[in-house]
């Protein structure tokens, strides 16, 4: 009935004529009625912006939009500046809003010429805190075979992990799955184990995703640096096994072990133990003799990467030979014949006696035996040239062995 205009028509007594009164118009106020209410909420990342909008009926409305930063337990009304425009219309905006402000609520009181006011419905915003990055994965060095480990920390909401590896040197990126050498694919912690020298210069990142609508954020790249292993190889030469012998020159028999390397690229740093304990070697060779049986292991050290332990075995050669040289001699000369498992923990004597051609006993000593050939020592530099007879007996008295030198 708004504009609605009404007269009042006078009638009097005839023959007097009818008159009309002026036009009075009718205005009905109507109080404020929403129409439509702002969206329920909204949910943005850090930094973003976002506007909430309310639709009214009502005559001569004027609008005012009020924050709850308790849950809606309490209202007050905003003002235009920092981070809000539009506080006394329709559209509320809001820019550049911080994850602080997270579950704020957002409604407005319209007001008119009638009363009462009317309030919307409160909207939610919901502020997202960007992924960012602030720890990279680093460069790591390795030695082929090895186990190594690429880790990022990354900050801001919900945080999810996939990591992804490229092999052109970052023209292009997959995504890493677990298997293989790979697992922890999908966390702030990749492990690659038993890498091998094909994935040297490999890059590996992790795209960290937050909650929508934030963005995903790659982290910096880190390289895989992946060091060739060195490979060692044991070879003796000329025997495995060995007996005293009978060499002209009086030198003992002995062998040699040579240790191989591949790659061979670099000074190589050798570390060498017999039967588990170090010995003081630096080359790459050994010289075993009857007194230096045993177990030999090396290890070579190329750089940082360091190999497997290889061994190879120089064990005696079982005899029942009387050994004594050298002969001919100047009076000194070695008499040695095979205790098989003699040890320096099962020891046991020998008993040497020796006779000059004229019948005459010119040495008797007893010896203890603590490996399987053990050297004995003889000196008869003070007795005459001539032949003389070695008689080898066991602790019991047994004769075990017999033979001639000849002292010139």
């Amino acid at each position: 009935m708004n504009t609605y205009q009404y007269r009042c028509v006078i009638t009097g007594a005839a023959p007097c004529g009818v008159v009309n009164s002026t036009g009075a118009t009718l205005t009905v106020n109507t109080a404020p009625a929403i129409t439509a209410q702002p969206v329920a909420g909204t949910t943005i990342c850090g930094g973003q912006n976002t506007s909430y909008s309310v639709t009214a009926n009502g005559t001569a409305l004027t609008y005012q939009w009020q924050v709850s930063t308790d849950g809606g337990a309490n209202y007050s009304n905003l003002s235009n500046g920092g981070f809000y425009s539009g506080v006394t219309t329709a559209t509320l905006s809001i820019t550049a809003a911080t994850p602080a402000m997270s579950t704020y609520r957002y409604r407005c009181v319209i007001s008119g010429t009638c009363s009462p006011a009317a309030t919307s419905t409160a909207a939610v915003m919901t502020v997202h805190t960007p992924i960012s990055v602030t720890t990279a994965p680093a460069n790591a060095t390795i030695c082929a075979t090895g186990t190594i480990n690429f880790g990022v920390v990354a900050a801001g909401t919900s945080p999810t992990y996939q990591w992804q590896e490229s092999t052109n040197g970052g023209t292009t990126w997959n995504n890493v799955v677990n298997g293989g050498v790979y697992s922890g694919a999908t966390t702030n912690t990749l492990t690659l184990t038993g890498v091998v020298v094909g994935m040297n210069g490999y890059l590996y990142r992790n795209v960290v995703t937050g909650l929508a609508p934030c963005a995903p954020v790659n982290s910096a790249a880190a390289t895989l640096t992946v060091s060739p292993r060195p490979v060692v190889t044991l070879s003796a030469a000329p025997y495995t096994r060995l007996r005293p012998g009978i060499p002209s020159s009086g030198t003992m028999v002995n062998t040699t072990i040579t240790a191989s390397v591949v790659p061979n690229v670099g000074p190589i740093t050798w570390s060498w133990t017999r039967n588990g304990n170090a010995i003081p070697v630096t080359g790459n060779t050994v010289t075993v003799d009857l007194n230096t049986l045993g177990t030999y292991s090396a290890v070579a050290t190329l750089g940082s990467c360091t190999s497997a332990p290889v061994s190879i075995n120089i064990a005696d050669s079982a005899s029942d030979i009387l050994f004594i040289y050298p002969s001919p001699n100047n009076g000194r000369f070695t008499v040695a014949y095979y205790a098989p498992g003699a040890s320096a923990t099962n020891a046991t004597t020998q008993n040497i006696t020796i006779w000059a051609s004229d019948g005459k006993r010119v040495f008797n000593n007893s010896f203890t035996v603590a490996q399987p050939y053990q050297l004995h020592p003889i000196d008869l530099r003070r007795n005459a040239g001539g032949v003389y007879y070695v008689i080898l007996r066991e602790a019991s008295g047994r004769k075990i062995g017999t033979g001639e030198v000849v002292i010139k």
